[in-house]
């Protein structure tokens, strides 16, 4: 049976919020998400969003509203669940939600800040993400938080498959990882 993981990622900076003020005056260099699926039979998907080099004591990090080619309000941050953050060696940070797509990580002055959720994978469309024992469909609107004020750093995407999947996208490959210019 062909197993795939197709992930459409050419959506990532028109599906950012409008009110995406530059972080201070200093942006991370790169945002780096880590995606795997070790509950697919639970329809989950599992994301590590890695930022480097954030200055001030917290940042804002947010799932989009929209995505192109829908023009409805999307709930797509109704599907994160357990997002928790720790720094760079491993300590917890405290995260607050904001409102119904914002979560605020409390990290004063960390060199590195991870984000860590699952994302409910079950609905069949072209705009959300459906996962199954057999194949996952991840749109990026649905699958990846963004940092607010960072929206035009680079960012890359490494996936961890099952045995036997292939991965589809539209980004251009990097070593074992796929990147994008921006959101």
């Amino acid at each position: 049976m062909f197993r795939a993981l197709l992930l459409v990622a050419a959506t990532f900076l028109s599906c950012a919020s409008p009110h995406s003020e530059d972080i201070l005056t200093r942006k991370p260099p790169m945002i780096r998400y880590l995606v795997s699926l070790p509950e697919r039979q639970a329809q989950r998907v599992r994301v590590v969003m890695e930022i480097p080099g954030v200055p001030g004591e917290h940042l804002d990090v947010a799932m989009p509203v929209w995505t192109p080619g829908s023009y409805l309000v999307r709930e797509f941050a109704r599907n994160v669940l357990d997002l928790t953050a720790t720094d760079g060696s491993g300590h917890v940070l405290p995260v607050e939600k904001r409102d119904k797509n914002t979560w605020r990580v409390r990290h004063d002055g960390a060199d590195t800040v991870r984000i860590s959720y699952d994302v409910y994978s079950n609905e069949l469309s072209v705009r959300t993400n459906h996962v199954d024992t057999d194949h996952a469909f991840l749109s990026s609107a649905g699958t990846f938080l963004f940092l607010r004020g960072a929206l035009d750093v680079p960012h890359t995407i490494r996936i961890e498959t099952p045995v036997g999947w292939r991965v589809f996208t539209g980004l251009r490959a990097e070593g074992d990882a796929w990147r994008a210019a921006d959101y």
